[in-house]
């Protein structure tokens, strides 16, 4: 009976030192993206983790809310974390018919040929400043638990 309880007593100890087999390391985080006040819908929300790992993703709804998945599960890794957020957009396709025959976009499409002249000649416009991508200024830490960390931009 003794035996039994120490048993008993070093599973239940190892159980709560490994969280039952459920903690992945990693804490839910939702939140709101606004700019200048504003939500900001289908937008794309990007953690990195600055000490290396896997990146978490999630996209706004029309209300400007995400939530983060990762490949692990819901959530992002413990730790701090690159914040990046992006919006992509591609403007309306050049038609070969406006370039000149000597330009090398008209060579290029020329040679691409076909469905591939739309997509060549699409430009990426993102509407969120640099310092909130690409160059991003953004840090934030996620914790074990629940993580609310709603993202205020400004265009300016």
């Amino acid at each position: 009976m003794m035996r039994m309880a120490k048993v008993l007593g070093w599973g239940a100890l190892f159980l709560l030192a490994t969280g039952c087999g459920g903690d992945s390391g990693l804490g839910t985080v939702r939140g709101r993206v606004t700019m200048d006040g504003e939500p900001l819908a289908g937008v794309l929300v990007t953690f990195v983790p600055q000490g290396g790992g896997n990146a978490s993703t999630g996209t706004t709804n029309a209300n400007g809310q995400y939530q983060l998945t990762h490949a692990g599960g819901s959530g992002a890794e413990l730790g701090t974390h690159t914040v990046r957020v992006t919006t992509v957009q591609a403007e309306a396709a050049t038609s070969i018919g406006d370039l000149p025959s000597d330009s090398p976009e008209y060579q290029a499409m020329m040679e691409a040929g076909g469905a591939d002249y739309a997509q060549m000649s699409r430009s990426i416009v993102e509407k969120i400043p640099a310092r909130y991508n690409v160059q991003s200024e953004l840090v934030h830490q996620v914790e074990a638990g629940t993580n609310v960390i709603d993202l205020e931009l400004t265009s300016d």
